[in-house]
């Protein structure tokens, strides 16, 4: 399961990696359009925003420079979610796209796994 902070506008804070659908590497960050909750400060960055591309997204990031792993998953009652994680370093991320890949392969979601999302195309895990 990943989590965040608090659930904003009936969003959930943690998603089960039984709803997630979707783990892929996303090369840049696009422009934020507005940020709904949450903050920005420092190279970090928590709380709901509107990207470019991406809608609404719950960001985690301790680094504004990619890689960004990016997490797509359909939570039941709360439908189509999506949450953009950068740890302070690029290994650790790294490390936690391996992490999420092993559980991903050990699920029944193997298929979610290995994207690579480039310009200009459109934390806690317990494997529940």
């Amino acid at each position: 399961m990943l989590g965040g902070a608090g659930p904003f506008l009936g969003r959930p804070s943690r998603i089960a990696l039984a709803a997630m659908h979707d783990v892929s590497w996303l090369l840049y960050l696009p422009p934020t359009l507005e940020r709904l909750s949450g903050y920005a400060a420092a190279g970090r960055r928590r709380g709901f925003f509107v990207l470019e591309e991406l809608g609404v997204v719950h960001l985690l990031l301790d680094a504004e420079e990619p890689p960004f792993l990016l997490v797509r998953a359909n939570v039941p009652s709360y439908g189509e979610q999506q949450l953009l994680l950068r740890l302070e370093d690029e290994e650790a991320t790294r490390a936690l796209l391996a992490q999420l890949e092993l559980e991903l392969a050990a699920s029944t979601r193997p298929d979610a796994i290995g994207r690579v999302v480039a310009p200009g195309h459109a934390v806690e895990l317990d494997g529940a």
